[in-house]
């Protein structure tokens, strides 16, 4: 639907990543991470809206590292992000990896400088394909990054994180984790992960399997987000064009899914009921 108070930011180059400034309360603020393919160009906007007059203030920062395909901010320091990165090897191969970075106190728009990097991380051992990095809902010096088959927590207190906790994903096949998310519930020892169609929840103290939902999609399980407001629901979306709620006490039970078709310029989302009625529906136009 358009709103006649509507802004649109423009960037310079493709971007795929966007963060909320999580631990930012008062203000309405958004990180933007841009994949251009010359690695020394890649940056990282900070975007802050104006609800009263509809306006926009920027900063902009260099992200030499490479192209940004994962950001991710820390819900209890505003000025702490990390990102997934694409990184180019003297030997010009591609390899993707983590690092976390603190903004400037001071802000200038008038100047584009880089972050510093706070923390980095050795995920050589753990394979080539970084997913995702979270941050832990309380701890601010804790972390996981999903890397290929490999569940990996750290201890970013200092300039190179430290392994703390590691879990292998094992079975035929050699299945691969899609991304994760720390539960915010059951005092933040757990945490879920998405491996082809399946969920996998592991506690944190042991790195033992908690518990599990099988073929929770038909097709790829995506992405997935836990209801901060009630402890058992959690929702995924996969590429079976279904995005999922379900209830996740003693008995795993749906309570309903979103199927999203696409036709021409305009998106429909459709709300399934258990039963198999609709309940909501509406039209998104880009």
């Amino acid at each position: 639907m358009e709103n006649e108070n509507s802004v649109i930011y423009g960037l310079e180059f493709q971007a795929r990543a966007l963060a909320p400034q999580l631990a930012e309360t008062e203000k309405i603020r958004f990180l933007i991470g841009t994949q251009s393919l010359k690695q020394a160009t890649n940056q990282i906007h900070l975007v802050e809206f104006n609800e009263e007059d509809s306006t926009l203030k920027t900063s902009v920062f260099n992200h030499p590292e490479g192209e940004i395909w994962k950001l991710n901010t820390s819900p209890l320091d505003e000025s702490k992000l990390v990102t997934c990165y694409n990184s180019v090897s003297n030997e010009n191969t591609c390899c993707m990896k983590t690092a976390l970075y603190r903004l400037p106190q001071t802000e200038n728009p008038e100047t584009v400088e880089s972050l510093p990097v706070v923390t980095r991380f050795d995920t050589s051992q753990y394979g080539n394909e970084v997913k995702t990095t979270e941050f832990h809902p309380t701890d601010n010096n804790k972390v996981a990054s999903i890397m290929d088959s490999h569940l990996v927590f750290w201890d970013t207190s200092g300039e190179d994180a430290k392994s703390i906790l590691m879990v292998q994903l094992n079975g035929k096949n050699n299945p691969k984790f899609t991304t994760g998310k720390w539960n915010p519930h059951q005092n933040c020892n757990q945490f879920t992960t998405a491996t082809e169609t399946n969920l996998k929840t592991y506690d944190v103290r042991s790195g033992e399997l908690a518990w599990g939902i099988d073929n929770v999609h038909s097709q790829l399980l995506r992405d997935l987000d836990y209801n901060m407001n009630k402890q058992y629901h959690i929702a995924t979306c996969g590429d079976d064009d279904k995005q999922l709620n379900r209830c996740i006490p003693e008995v795993i039970i749906p309570i309903g899914y979103l199927m999203v078709l696409c036709s021409g310029a305009s998106m429909k989302i459709v709300f399934i009921a258990p039963n198999g009625h609709q309940r909501n529906r509406g039209f998104l136009r880009p």
